[in-house]
């Protein structure tokens, strides 16, 4: 019989809880087994293998990420949206070294998709407020992730050797942020005719 009170949800949680202190590279069946007081071959009854407990893991991860910008997001667009969100996204970041990275790299698990999708729902509210055209709408959403992320991976890894303040540097990064979307809601730059007398076409 399993033990009393532990459930595969309790597994993923005390798995959760090791990777926060130590990175998923520290995680291990013999670790968790440890923690609930159980043989590890005990852990089998609500697990199938170490792999699917990391795929759990990461999809723990990625929800924790979509609630921080969904409620972040929650009834705001544009401008303001966009603020709460990079607050939300650097503090995530900040809070869960260890869990941030892996809401990052794709997987192919059920869970960790749809929590990813609520994640991209939640800045895809940011983008509502700034009349982006249908064609550049992924354009939108790759300039935020991008940003954001660059930032802080960089703040993570220690990459700003230099004493300016980071968070001058991270507001001035949101400013731009949202001055690049609102060129975008503005539409795609119009091509330039080629000069008179010339042509574009090969020879």
């Amino acid at each position: 019989m399993p033990r009393a009170g532990l459930d595969p949800a309790r597994v993923t949680a005390i798995a959760v809880e090791i990777t926060e202190s130590d990175g998923l590279d520290a995680l291990s069946l013999a670790r968790v087994a440890a923690v609930a007081g159980v043989a590890s071959p005990s852990l089998y009854k609500h697990i199938v293998s170490l792999d699917s407990l990391q795929v759990r893991v990461r999809a723990h991860a990625t929800a924790l990420f979509a609630e921080a910008l969904g409620t972040a997001t929650a009834d705001r667009s544009g401008a303001e949206a966009l603020e709460n969100a990079a607050s939300a996204y650097r503090a995530f970041a900040q809070q869960h070294p260890r869990l941030y990275p892996l809401t990052q790299a794709p997987i192919d698990d059920a869970d960790w998709q749809a929590a990813a999708t609520r994640s991209i729902d939640a800045m895809e509210s940011v983008t509502r407020g700034y009349d982006i055209p249908a064609e550049l709408h992924i354009d939108a959403l790759r300039l935020i992730r991008s940003g954001l992320h660059g930032f802080v991976d960089l703040e993570a890894r220690g990459g700003f050797g230099l004493p300016d303040s980071l968070d001058d540097t991270f507001d001035r990064l949101v400013g731009a942020l949202d001055a690049a979307l609102r060129a975008l809601g503005e539409g795609p730059a119009p091509v330039a005719a080629p000069p008179s007398g010339r042509s574009d076409a090969r020879p």
